[in-house]
């Protein structure tokens, strides 16, 4: 387990390290509210297509996967 949460952790940190602040805004949003793109958008103060791009530029997608295998990971960790 140790091994695989390290490369998933090294992974996340090169995605995440090349987010700009404008994607860590729209992903900070996304992630801690569950906010759909369009209110995303509307605190933001820029549009849905903004929005989009800015998460679709920071591997949303990737991150909500791997964060998704580590919630797993120490769920079957912690069962155990």
């Amino acid at each position: 387990m140790n091994d695989e949460l390290e490369v998933v952790s090294k992974l996340l940190d090169a995605l995440i390290g090349r987010w700009s602040p404008a994607a860590s805004q729209a992903v900070l949003l996304s992630l801690l509210t569950d906010a759909t793109q369009v209110e995303v958008s509307k605190k933001l103060g820029i549009s849905q297509p903004a929005v989009h791009k800015r998460l679709g530029t920071a591997s949303l997608d990737a991150v909500k996967a791997a964060l998704g295998r580590f919630e797993k990971l120490v769920q079957s960790h912690t069962a155990a």
